[in-house]
């Protein structure tokens, strides 16, 4: 029966990582045995990054637990990972380099093929509004938090950019 029991939460894990779409991505959180956050991090191929860890990070046998989180495109994992280690402080992730880093060739891929009116769009979705409606519409204060958003993601998309001579 230890088997069969091994078998079940290997197989728990699996279906956990797999990529549920192709162009979906994930934002990963890893947690010690006293539930501390160790780390945070995005990924397209969690089974490749996970791999990748286990290679290159000292800290990767401290991991107990860990949860993934999947996002409808890169920009939405983006932004979740930066809202987590803002929020849970992971011990192992570098905040104060993270402005300052290179961004990935996927990530630079990735912002070059975002326009303006796709920014807009995941904006719209966040404040539960269909493509068709205007965000003109919001009451003032939902505008300025829209607008707000809006601005945010257009500099990220700016700041990845004009790193690599796009703009």
């Amino acid at each position: 029966m230890r088997t069969r029991k091994f078998w079940v939460d290997v197989q728990e894990i699996i279906e956990a990582i797999v990529k549920p779409k192709p162009d979906s991505c994930c934002v990963y959180v890893f947690s010690d045995r006293a539930d501390h956050v160790l780390y945070v991090g995005k990924t397209l191929n969690p089974l490749e990054r996970f791999g990748r860890h286990t290679k290159d990070k000292d800290w990767f046998k401290e991991i107990a637990t860990f949860e993934i989180e999947w996002c409808q495109n890169e920009v939405d994992a983006l932004n979740r990972e930066a809202e987590l280690i803002k929020e849970l402080c992971p011990r192992y992730n570098k905040v104060g380099n993270k402005s300052r880093r290179e961004p990935s060739a996927k990530t630079k891929h990735y912002w070059r093929m975002v326009k303006t009116q796709d920014i807009i769009r995941q904006v719209k979705n966040e404040f539960g509004l269909s493509n068709l409606d205007s965000y003109m519409q919001l009451p003032v204060q939902e505008l300025l938090r829209f607008t707000q958003r809006r601005d945010e993601l257009l500099q990220q998309r700016q700041q990845a950019l004009s790193k690599v001579g796009n703009l």
